[in-house]
């Protein structure tokens, strides 16, 4: 669709109002002045308003995300949750976040399922595509590798674990383990919230400057490789970083949104280049007192 869109590489500022939850658990968000282009399936031309868009997405087991164009009132349902969001004064979008498919999360040969929970960190795999929780449960089931997995609903990622991290509650993401031993429990690890202590890795504690106007995130440690995170200078996002050995990942949310960084951490321990994965962007995180880039 052509309309004119506000292009940036900032988070997408705005807010999310209150999701509202179709029959089989899904909801909506709801993305005030805001844009996701591409991915359209459908248009519904003379949409009386938001709600109507928002709505007719909630029920439409297909659509993934919506946009909707105040002012000629066209409603776009997508197949897919676009690059982005990007700006905009005269669109709201939205984006679904799925449920677990049947309704049912439960332990199967031995890997539990854990609603509305994300272990991050000690990923090995990240499975693009993934049609349910249940798919990402099995592929952790035939992977001798995998210790635990996390499914991230919004975008139907599903990333495989050679660890268990610790558990943080998150209603996007569906996590579980696998139980080994013959005492049939899963490894301990700590409930919601609590520190993790994670296996060897750079200190990544302190400031990073990510933007060339001095945009940065600020990490305090919590506990071994697992840092409370701040960010300064766009959005004011908060989230949590984790480190494990060289590999990085910082999970925040915003008033807009969430998203994540994934990266790596030069041998120095002085920059880590991410990629941010709800658009695509890259950037190189670096310490006070060298010039930051974006790639």
């Amino acid at each position: 669709m052509n309309r004119p869109v506000l292009v940036s590489i900032a988070l997408a500022l705005g807010f999310a109002t209150g999701p509202a939850a179709a029959v089989g658990g899904d909801v909506v968000t709801m993305e005030a002045n805001t844009d996701r282009m591409g991915a359209d399936y459908r248009r519904i031309e003379a949409c009386p308003n938001v709600e109507a868009c928002h709505s007719a997405c909630l029920a439409d087991s297909k659509c993934d995300a919506f946009t909707f164009v105040k002012s000629v009132h066209h409603c776009y349902l997508k197949g897919g949750t676009p690059p982005g969001p990007t700006p905009n004064n005269d669109t709201v979008s939205g984006v679904k976040m799925r449920a677990p498919e049947g309704g049912s999360c439960v332990t199967v040969n031995g890997v539990t399922c854990e609603p509305n929970v994300d272990r991050m960190g000690a990923d090995y795999q990240r499975i693009e595509a993934a049609p349910s929780v249940e798919f990402c449960q099995q592929k952790c089931i035939a992977d001798e590798k995998c210790a635990a997995f996390t499914y991230v609903k919004s975008v139907r990622h599903c990333w495989l674990k050679n660890g268990v991290p610790g558990a943080n509650p998150n209603n996007d993401t569906v996590s579980g383990v696998k139980l080994r031993g013959d005492e049939g429990n899963a490894p301990a690890s700590p409930a919601p919230g609590a520190p993790v202590e994670a296996g060897p890795g750079f200190d990544v504690a302190g400031k990073w400057v990510f933007g060339p106007g001095g945009e940065s995130w600020t990490l305090t440690r919590t506990g071994k490789d697992r840092y409370d995170a701040q960010e300064t200078g766009f959005a004011g996002a908060h989230g949590t970083a984790t480190v494990n050995g060289s590999e990085f990942r910082l999970d925040f949310a915003f008033s807009g949104g969430s998203g994540y960084f994934l990266g790596t951490i030069s041998s120095d321990g002085r920059q880590i280049s991410t990629t941010r994965y709800h658009d695509g962007a890259k950037f190189t995180f670096v310490r006070p007192g060298r010039s930051p880039r974006k790639k």
